[in-house]
């Protein structure tokens, strides 16, 4: 059986890991950040701009405590990750960096006011099947995609 998650816990999961990628990147210097390589062929403001929709997509799905997204969920992961790179890939660094840093702090505040019943009960998000913990989906788009994408796991 899958454990309950307690709110703070989680939350501290988020924000230490998100410190840990950001302290990661912020050591990189701005003119390598659009070079390619920091993470397979992705630049570091690439995997800025992948996180950050991830995040963005979190948002949504507190805000509307609904298992529904983008179109591109439905598509497969390399498919989707193409399509993300794409949709950023003509967006300066300096944009690509606000975006992510607006789409953390309104996907935290999103969580704050999430209450610790629904992080651990599928049936608050419509959508979502019943062996799934919303924690988990959360997780695996947050602090376990922020440690994925880390050169120094």
């Amino acid at each position: 059986m899958v454990e309950r998650m307690e709110k703070q816990r989680f939350l501290d999961l988020i924000t230490q890991a998100h410190q840990r990628w950001l302290s990661e990147i912020e050591r990189i210097p701005r003119t390598e950040m659009t070079r390619a390589g920091y993470c397979g062929i992705w630049s570091v403001k690439d995997v800025v701009a992948h996180i950050g929709w991830h995040e963005q997509e979190m948002t949504d799905m507190v805000k509307t405590m609904r298992l529904e997204g983008s179109p591109l969920w439905l598509k497969p992961l390399d498919e989707r990750n193409q399509t993300i790179y794409r949709e950023f890939k003509d967006t300066t660094l300096a944009v690509v960096l606000a975006i992510e840093e607006m789409a953390y702090a309104e996907m935290l505040q999103q969580l704050e006011g999430l209450s610790e019943d629904a992080l651990n009960d599928p049936a608050a998000f419509p959508g979502m099947p019943p062996e799934w913990m919303p924690w988990q989906v959360i997780a695996g788009n947050t602090y376990e995609h922020y440690t994925d994408h880390m050169q120094s796991k």
